[in-house]
């Protein structure tokens, strides 16, 4: 019981520090509409992942980020609220394996535009074509979000069986 809480507080601390990335990137995408976005701009030209050149370039990828980042947090939200009922409520509920499902779906799907995004805005922006193979990162993902899919066919499963079990009492 000790480790169930201590995940559920990890995912708890991950949700709340992801919506303060989120905060961060919305107060920028302010600051680069309605202020000076030079300074801005010339942060971003030093990250390796995207070089940013212009206004118009960083207010589309701060609007990606923001968009992207709303997803992912709907995610540990979800992650967070199944983490509730796996603590606090019966096994082998519709909830918890329609949850496992959506978040399998969703960090599969999200992963899969996250990365076609990120190519495109290195194609676009930095006037390069560049493949990149990040095997660990887009495959974990992927693994992940196949496993909890998985996870949300056992749960159904095993929720069958135990309504089977209780009407042959």
């Amino acid at each position: 019981m000790k480790s169930q809480k201590l995940f559920r507080n990890l995912i708890a601390i991950a949700f709340y520090l992801l919506i303060l990335t989120w905060i961060v990137f919305l107060c920028l995408l302010v600051f680069a509409i309605f202020f000076d976005s030079t300074i801005i701009v010339d942060y971003f030209n030093g990250t390796e992942s995207i070089s940013v050149n212009s206004k118009s370039a960083l207010i589309t990828i701060l609007i990606y980020l923001l968009i992207s980042g709303s997803f992912w947090i709907y995610i540990l939200n979800l992650f967070k609220n199944l983490m509730d009922n796996l603590i606090f409520n019966p096994l082998f509920d519709r909830f918890q394996s329609a949850s496992f499902k959506l978040i399998g779906q969703l960090t599969i799907g999200l992963t899969i535009i996250d990365s076609i995004a990120l190519f495109l805005f290195k194609f676009i922006f930095v006037n390069r074509l560049v493949i990149e193979f990040q095997i660990f990162d887009f495959w974990l993902n992927i693994a992940i979000g196949l496993f909890l899919i998985f996870l949300s066919k056992v749960f159904d499963q095993a929720r069958t069986y135990r309504e089977e079990n209780q009407l042959t009492i």
